[in-house]
């Protein structure tokens, strides 16, 4: 049921400018934003992704949590980009950010405008790659992920994920340091990943070297044993394993 006082303030303007001034005025007033969003989503949604998304209008303790409440209206009227990147763009301190992070990459995963949300991230991008964990567009992400630069979540993610993507993705972006350490994180997680085929199939064939990094990298016994099974005439990388 909508609120007296709201439906008196939407009864009372009809223009988009008066509706502008009347919300703004409500909510200078310490007005709650959630059940004004809510009645604006059922009767003049254009008007909530105009309001929701204006700067100029003053924010509330509740604003952003009213906002993503009616999210699939906003995304509705304005895409999802335009939408969760506007609700960032107002957000007033790292835990409102942290807030439409998880929601945008909850909501599309496979989104590259994902990698403009990492603002305040202790290791950037490992939102985005944490729920990217079932998306069939991984590949693509660690390639945005590596292009950008987010080593670091590209490595807990191969640990994390058991997967060989951060690796091949940084090796397509020629950071070799990074593709081995990513390449390890998985082999420790996962010692039967098939990981001499994967880097192979992007790297080449020549994969002494980084083989050789990644031995020195892994921790695991049954990682090291893994390796050692695939590294059979490469005597330097079954030397690196063998040390202590």
């Amino acid at each position: 049921m909508t609120a007296p006082w709201v439906a008196e303030l939407l009864a009372s303007v009809v223009e988009a400018d008066a509706l502008r001034r009347a919300v703004s005025l409500a909510l200078s007033e310490g007005r709650p934003a959630l059940p004004l969003w809510l009645a604006l989503a059922d009767e003049a949604p254009d008007q909530l992704a105009a309001l929701a998304l204006d700067a100029h209008v003053p924010s509330s303790a509740d604003r952003l949590d009213a906002s993503l409440a009616v999210i699939d209206v906003l995304e509705s009227e304005l895409g999802p980009e335009r939408a969760l990147l506007g609700l960032w763009a107002l957000a007033n301190t790292a835990e409102e950010r942290a807030v439409v992070r998880a929601q945008a990459a909850a909501r599309h995963p496979s989104a590259a405008w994902n990698a403009q949300l990492v603002d305040g991230e202790a290791s950037p991008g490992t939102a985005w790659l944490t729920a990217s964990e079932a998306s069939s567009s991984l590949d693509v992400i660690c390639a945005t992920c590596a292009a950008r630069g987010f080593d670091a979540a590209l490595i807990a993610a191969a640990a994390a994920q058991r997967s060989l993507h951060p690796a091949v993705a940084l090796i397509r972006v020629h950071r070799l340091q990074a593709a081995a350490a990513a390449a390890a994180a998985a082999l420790d997680a996962e010692s039967r990943l098939p990981v001499v085929a994967w880097l192979a199939a992007v790297y080449g064939p020549d994969l002494e070297l980084l083989l050789l990094d990644i031995a020195r990298a892994v921790r695991t016994m049954e990682a090291r044993d893994a390796l050692r099974r695939a590294s059979v005439d490469l005597p330097s990388v079954l030397a690196a394993l063998a040390a202590p």
